[in-house]
């Protein structure tokens, strides 16, 4: 059953090499998707820097991943990690979700009311909350974090997307 989730950790790799590959097959049409790319690969660093902050010892519980956390890298092939390993935010998590969020903003666009977007669109914008639900699930189940760290994923995310969104359109690319 593990092995299930080990693939879906993979996604956020997925969605590297098919944002790369659009670009590549059509890159005046698919400009943004190298945009994305970067953005989520400097995002993914970003986070990197947020784990190894030095948080306060009443958000220690929180920040460190949970104890016996295993193959928590792309890959899953890292065994277990030191105790007091960093956790938060989830990078997996983030990922998927900038991914997903600026998918749905990009098709959505503010043009309709939220609640007539998502009823003409529902089977896409199920997709993308099923991505980001079920690589939280993954990450949860292989142990790599706890609940807070999948949910500080998803909030930098969905902040995340918002920003590469407003600027996709603040520089006319959407």
């Amino acid at each position: 059953m593990i092995i299930i989730f080990d693939f879906i950790s993979l996604l956020p790799v997925v969605i590297y090499f098919s944002l790369l590959y659009n670009f590549l097959i059509n890159p005046v049409k698919n400009l943004i998707d190298i945009f994305l790319f970067i953005y989520i690969l400097s995002s993914d660093y970003l986070v990197k820097i947020i784990k190894n902050l030095d948080y306060p010892p009443k958000m220690y519980q929180i920040t460190r991943r949970p104890e016996g956390a295993y193959n928590t890298d792309y890959l899953s092939r890292n065994g277990i990690v030191p105790k007091d390993t960093p956790g938060f935010p989830s990078g997996h998590v983030t990922s998927i979700t900038i991914f997903s969020v600026f998918m749905i903003l990009a098709k959505w666009q503010f043009k309709l009311p939220l609640s007539d977007f998502i009823l003409s669109n529902k089977r896409f914008c199920l997709v993308h909350i099923f991505l980001i639900g079920i690589t939280g699930v993954a990450r949860y189940v292989k142990k790599c974090h706890n609940i807070f760290q999948i949910l500080g994923g998803f909030v930098f995310g969905s902040f995340m997307a918002g920003i590469f969104y407003f600027l996709m359109k603040l520089f006319l690319i959407l």
